[in-house]
């Protein structure tokens, strides 16, 4: 009776797995598509980490420091996209220039000094041109801004001590980790 039960959720299974096959697409038909590129990853970490210890035994004897019970908690929003040569070094230097005006240097002298480190179609930043480049960003979110930051990760360390004699040095924590705005470049070379 068991081997009759489990063939038929076999066969179930089987049946299922047929019928959500996929159909091939035409070219023709696939130009007529369009999408988007990229991911979007949204996280609520609750990431604990029970001990980060470091130690150094070339001073005679073991000294150490440990870092214990490493809580971090909170919202976080990252955009992953593939670029072309010519969108990262827009990308690129849109940002250098962007954070140079901020700083109050002259719109004219900030495209100069962009212009410096990054040559138009050639390396930047020890890219190699023509290659494709992965982004990972930290999108600034807009609209409910103000909660959106307070939502942003908090890192706690529970206490922190040596390894020899046990001292405590206290905890530590770093309070709404934002990293809206931050962009991260990864690419082969």
């Amino acid at each position: 009776m068991n081997a009759f039960k489990l063939s038929a959720v076999a066969l179930a299974l089987v049946a299922s797995f047929s019928a959500s096959a996929m159909t091939s697409i035409q070219d023709e038909d696939l130009a007529q598509v369009s999408g988007q590129d990229g991911i979007s990853i949204g996280a609520n970490l609750n990431i604990n980490i029970g001990s980060f210890r470091w130690g150094n035994e070339s001073v005679g004897h073991e000294a150490s420091i440990s870092f214990n019970n490493i809580d971090i908690n909170g919202l976080m929003l990252l955009k992953i996209d593939l670029l072309n040569s010519a969108d990262y070094i827009a990308d690129i230097t849109t940002d250098i220039n962007g954070k140079l005006v901020a700083a109050g240097v002259p719109a004219a002298t900030a495209t100069t000094m962009t212009a410096a480190v990054v040559p138009a179609g050639n390396s930047a930043l020890g890219y190699v041109a023509g290659s494709d480049v992965i982004k990972f960003e930290f999108p600034v979110v807009t609209g409910a801004t103000a909660i959106a930051r307070l939502l942003t990760p908090t890192i706690r360390v529970g206490s922190i001590t040596t390894g020899h004699s046990g001292a405590s040095m206290g905890s530590l924590t770093i309070s709404r980790l934002d990293m809206q705005g931050t962009k991260v470049y990864m690419f082969g070379h």
